[in-house]
Parts: C-alpha cells; structure tokens; sequence
C-alpha cells in the first residue's frame, strides 16, 4: 500500500522548471545567514544607491535648476508692456516697468536656487550619511550586544 502511494504521488510530481526557481533554490545553497549578508551587503547597497540617485534627481527636477537658469533674466511670469505710438513718458513708463519686472524675476529665482541648492545639498549629506550608516549598523548592534553583555555580567 505504502509503495503505490509513493508511486502513486511521484507520479502526479512534476518537477519544477529550471526558470521557476528563485534565485536562492538556483545557488544551491539554503543558507539564511548567507543570502542575509550577500542581501545587506551586495543587493541592499545597490538598490539603495538607485534610490538615492532616483531621489536627488527628482528633487533636481521639482526645482527646474536648469529652467531657472536658463530663464534668471526673464521677465517675471513673462509680464511685459508694449506700445504703440507712445508718449517719451509713456515709453519710459513702460521701459521702467520692464526693467521693474526683470529684477523681480532675477530675484524671485535667485531666491527659488539659492533654496533649491540648500535643500539638494541638505538632502544629498543626509542620504549619503544613511548610506554609511547601512554599512556601520551591524558593527553598532553586534558593539552594543558585547556592551551589554559585558554589563550584565
């Protein structure tokens, strides 16, 4: 009874196509401890470091660097007066108002960068120093344990 069982299930067994394995089954080795440390110290870092550009670039994006400078000179939202068969005062009325935008724009960006820089600058240290950190983590838990461990006894 026992061995038609057997046969009976290995039967009804297909065995699993080489491209449905995961990539732990595929190395041959079902060593937790293993995949943890290629994970934290070979996959982990990798990913990160897309995350970390992925986030400076987008936060490069949100404040259009390139835009702003293209454009620092520009009138501010492109506000700018003409004339037809005007007065020399209405001219320079115009003129000034011009010019009046302009440095509203030039400051108004100058302003939007000088933020944007402080803040990719700000951003970048912090995500660099998370970096770090991902590295130095296990040799600050496993320090704390032999700490502790030498504080109890």
């Amino acid at each position: 009874m026992q061995e038609s069982l057997k046969n009976l299930n290995q039967r009804f067994e297909k065995p699993v196509p080489e491209n449905y394995k995961s990539a732990w089954e595929k190395s041959g080795s079902y060593s937790v401890i293993n995949h943890f440390l290629k994970w934290y110290f070979v996959d982990g870092p990798k990913l990160f470091s897309k995350m970390i550009q992925a986030i400076l670039i987008r936060s490069y994006d949100n404040f259009s660097v390139e835009y702003l400078l293209k454009t620092f000179f520009a009138p501010w939202k492109r506000d700018v007066a003409t004339g037809v068969n005007l007065s020399l005062q209405q001219k320079f009325q115009i003129w000034s108002w011009n010019l009046v935008s302009r440095f509203m724009g030039v400051a108004i960006r100058a302003i939007t960068l000088i933020i944007g820089m402080l803040f990719l600058a700000t951003l970048a240290l912090i995500l660099y120093l998370m970096y770090f950190l991902w590295f130095i983590l296990p040799l600050i838990i496993l320090w704390l344990l032999i700490l502790g461990i030498f504080n109890i006894l």
